[in-house]
């Protein structure tokens, strides 16, 4: 049988308690504020007028796999390969 491995399952386990934490606070901040990213003119002169804050568009699970260093791509891929694994073994 071939091992299945899951290495951005193994990373996500590993920070699941820290994870669950930023998650919870994530949530209550969002139900308050708006996450906004600061978009800089793509020139090179950088006028601070030019710059502007734009809500951020990205859900609370990409954000948390970005602070983890976690491909989200690649995690729902295995979460993919995770559940045809399953269904083979029946």
């Amino acid at each position: 049988m071939k091992e299945l491995k899951l290495p951005q399952h193994e990373k996500l386990e590993e920070v699941k308690e820290q994870s669950q934490q930023l998650g919870e606070f994530l949530e209550w901040l969002q139900s308050r504020y708006t996450l906004c990213e600061l978009l800089k003119p793509s020139g090179n002169d950088g006028e601070y007028w030019d710059e502007s804050f734009v809500p951020v568009h990205r859900n609370i699970q990409h954000i948390l796999a970005e602070y983890f260093g976690i491909d989200y791509d690649e995690l729902m891929q295995e979460k993919d390969r995770l559940l045809e694994y399953i269904r083979s073994q029946d």
